[in-house]
């Protein structure tokens, strides 16, 4: 069993600019870090469908991790694994989402207190950056795993 004293720090700056700070081994290589149950229950999020960068320099999976690593992680078209319409569902308890109206290739709905809120009309799942801009129409203050929690 290792001392307290070769643990290392490691600061992650997730999707939503939410940082959090782990203590893992010396030399524990990117992947077991990212696939380790720590930082899979503060993501939602794949480790496969991200890609991670070590002190701002794209890494790669086998890269060692040393005290005082950043790492950053992207989605690069990530979808959110929900659909149009469940948001809709969940928006409609959270904020009184209504339909207003249909758009070109959008509807417009309105939650309680009259902000638009549009939704493609689409059959599959949302990218996060459309669900990230949903949930700020909306006016909730959420991110996007919390919105998922929900």
């Amino acid at each position: 069993m290792s001392s307290a004293s070769e643990t290392i720090i490691v600061r992650i700056l997730g999707i939503d600019r939410e940082k959090f700070s782990f203590t893992i081994e010396p030399y524990t290589t990117l992947r077991d870090f990212v696939t380790s149950t720590d930082f899979l229950r503060v993501t939602t999020r794949n480790p496969n469908k991200l890609v991670f960068f070590v002190n701002g320099e794209g890494a790669q999976d086998d890269l060692l991790l040393v005290s005082g690593d950043v790492v950053t992680f992207d989605t690069v078209n990530e979808k959110a694994l929900i659909t149009p319409r469940d948001v809709i569902k969940k928006m409609r308890r959270l904020v009184g989402l209504q339909f207003d109206r249909h758009g070109a290739s959008h509807d417009h709905w309105r939650t309680r207190d009259g902000r638009r809120v549009d939704f493609p009309r689409q059959a599959g799942d949302l990218k996060i950056g459309t669900l990230k801009s949903i949930i700020r129409q909306s006016g909730l203050e959420m991110s996007v795993d919390e919105f998922l929690a929900a």
